[in-house]
């Protein structure tokens, strides 16, 4: 059973669903609500990904329309603050730099625009530890020598490169593991938070 749905400030296709009653959506209208519900509580989607499941299922346009405003309504879906979440997951277990995060976002169903206007200095995320950390896994640097004498070959820089890191980023990075000695221990905590991160993620997913 849907149920009576809360009121919403007129003006909107979405605040027009939310506002209606359990008697004001067709049958059909309401086995795509019921089957949107089932899918957003096995998993988080953004309404892009929910539309296209919808749509795939063989609901027809006008009720996923209404179905999406449904949930957005309610606030089953917020593609905002989902986005942000998302971003700092993927940045901290995966260990990715922007430009990969960009295209995994999009991978993910979040719209451009949205993701365009994502301001990285809000976020907990440190790129620049992030890089370092990335770095000492892919070289399997392990000891401060290591580090200190550590100069990437082309492998090592495709592979950063891969990841979302631009050749400066990774320049900065490689001093970085020159100059600081004493930031062992960060590095190591940082390799670790990826690694248990990295398993929560995959445990979610």
């Amino acid at each position: 059973m849907i149920g009576e749905l809360d009121s919403r400030p007129e003006g909107t296709e979405e605040n027009s669903s939310a506002t209606r009653s359990d008697g004001e959506f067709s049958a059909s209208e309401k086995k795509c609500i019921a089957s949107a519900m089932n899918i957003l509580v096995y998993a988080s989607n953004t309404e892009k990904r929910l539309r296209e499941k919808l749509l795939r299922k063989g609901y027809s346009q006008s009720d996923v329309d209404a179905a999406v405003a449904y949930c957005k309504g309610k606030g089953y879906i917020n593609d905002s603050s989902q986005l942000i979440y998302t971003a700092q997951v993927m940045a901290s277990s995966k260990l990715y730099g922007k430009r990969r995060l960009v295209v995994e976002l999009y991978k993910k169903g979040f719209r451009r625009e949205d993701i365009a206007a994502l301001d990285y200095d809000e976020l907990d995320i440190d790129f620049p530890a992030n890089c370092a950390a990335l770095l000492c896994r892919a070289a399997k640097l392990r000891t401060p020598q290591e580090k200190r004498e550590f100069v990437p070959d082309r492998r090592i820089m495709g592979a950063m490169v891969r990841y979302g890191y631009s050749v400066s980023e990774v320049k900065d990075a490689v001093r970085f593991l020159h100059e600081c000695e004493d930031e062992e221990e960060k590095l190591k905590n940082r390799l670790c938070v990826s690694s248990q991160e990295r398993r929560t993620a995959l445990v979610r997913e």
